[in-house]
């Protein structure tokens, strides 16, 4: 293409490669008689330079410095591959970050796992399963000790304590090498409930309890006229559940509900799912939403898409009863209450944390009845359930905000460099040298 082409001409351009070449996956014909040897020059040649050197020194005396590796999704599209953060990189890890620089205090620069090494900094963080490789984290660990760069992992989750009738269970259970490094060698944990930070602190002594919180940015959030749902009083009260893949036995809890809702109400109530199921076959008793796949691997892309579409009016945030989910965080609540709708949740710990019932949700038994009698409370009595979207939608932006939570994590990264020079490691499983004493089976442990 010359360099000099009009933009009509480079449109013009792309437009027949992609059709002459890339839909119909069909090369152009190679001009000529040179043969070109296969070659991997970014990666040898014009990378490893750099890497063969010495180690990037990131830090400044304006502000303090982050190397961070965050979680992220590879999906293929058709005629595009992402590599962007997935929710979790983004809700745990990207926005956050950018919460710290918007604080003139913190620059962060984000790299892949096998590129931390070629960097020093003040912090070194990352999160969940962003580096699934035990022997990269090592690596990753030691690195930091050397140069003096303090390490701070993030975890949402009992991972560490997944049993193994999770429906994820297997697929962590490959994943976890790497995350357990972390949570054990780490400076500094960030976790988001105390109940999380009860169940880590037998692998780490160091950890600060970070609630999840929503980005103002990407959620369209006002303190003065919540966006409770549109449509008239003719319209049918519409419910909205979203979840992945792996919540459904937490769908399953309220289907008997939903149903005696369906039979009762009829035309004037909806059930909306976003997410859950990928079955082609889909039940009578709720409607499914699909969601475009340009946007669904793309958290805020996501969010300004279930914005766009927003006409519900409540909320339901089901949770089956078991040891993992009550270390769970709150943030389908502070989803559905970001779309200003009144949110019904599970009576179980990482809700209790969150909600106030009766005041800005409910909180039910995990048995039909009281889901169905919580739920038509809220389709009858229009009144209460406007007051529950307006008072949720307050507490979002009042006290689940990034920006009312910069302090503490700005609060709790100075405090850890303030210990330079201190050993914050604890190793619960090593036994100190005492050649006197032999070891018992209790130590050994």
């Amino acid at each position: 293409l010359d360099w000099d082409a009009t933009p009509g001409d480079v449109l013009e351009f792309f437009d027949r490669v992609r059709c002459e070449h890339f839909l119909t996956n069909s090369p152009p014909p190679v001009s000529g008689d040179q043969k070109h040897e296969p070659s991997n020059f970014y990666q040898e040649d014009y990378l490893a330079p750099r890497r063969k050197a010495y180690p990037v020194d990131l830090r400044g005396p304006d502000k303090l410095s982050i190397v961070a590796v965050v979680q992220r999704s590879s999906i293929l599209f058709p005629g595009v591959i992402t590599d962007s953060p997935d929710a979790c990189g983004f809700i745990r890890g990207l926005l956050p970050l950018e919460s710290l620089a918007k604080s003139g205090e913190f620059d962060f620069t984000i790299v892949g796992p096998d590129q931390v090494t070629d960097y020093i900094a003040d912090l070194f963080f990352t999160q969940r399963t962003a580096i699934e490789s035990a022997d990269i984290a090592k690596d990753i660990i030691t690195h930091c000790r050397d140069v003096g760069m303090k390490t701070v992992f993030d975890i949402d989750d009992d991972l560490l304590g997944i049993a193994p009738d999770h429906p994820e269970y297997e697929l962590y259970r490959q994943q976890l090498s790497g995350a357990f490094q972390f949570a054990t060698q780490s400076d500094l944990l960030f976790v988001s409930t105390e109940t999380l930070k009860r169940r880590m602190q037998k692998w780490n002594a160091n950890i600060a309890v970070i609630p999840n919180a929503l980005d103002s940015a990407i959620w369209d959030l006002s303190a003065d006229v919540p966006n409770v749902s549109r449509g008239s009083r003719s319209d049918p009260v519409r419910v909205l559940y979203m979840g992945t893949m792996t919540h459904a036995a937490d769908l399953q809890l309220i289907e008997p509900a939903i149903r005696r809702l369906n039979a009762e109400f009829g035309k004037r109530f909806q059930f909306d799912i976003v997410g859950v199921t990928a079955s082609v076959a889909r039940p009578d008793w709720y409607g499914y939403v699909d969601i475009p796949p340009a946007v669904s691997e793309s958290y805020p892309a996501f969010v300004t898409w279930l914005q766009s579409v927003n006409t519900w009016h409540i909320g339901v945030a089901p949770l089956v009863n078991s040891k993992f989910n009550d270390a769970k965080s709150g943030i389908k609540y502070l989803d559905y209450a970001a779309l200003g709708l009144a949110v019904v949740c599970s009576d179980i710990q990482g809700y209790r944390e969150i909600v106030d019932s009766e005041e800005d949700g409910l909180l039910v038994e995990n048995t039909e009845d009281a889901w169905y009698a919580a739920l038509r409370r809220l389709i009858v009595d229009q009144e209460f359930r406007e007051q529950l979207q307006r008072n949720a939608m307050k507490k979002v932006y009042d006290k689940h905000l990034l920006t009312t939570l910069v302090k503490q994590r700005v609060s709790s990264l100075k405090a850890l460099l303030r210990k330079a020079g201190e050993s914050t490691i604890r190793r619960p499983w090593l036994l100190e040298e005492k050649s006197q004493e032999k070891p018992t089976r209790e130590s050994i442990a």
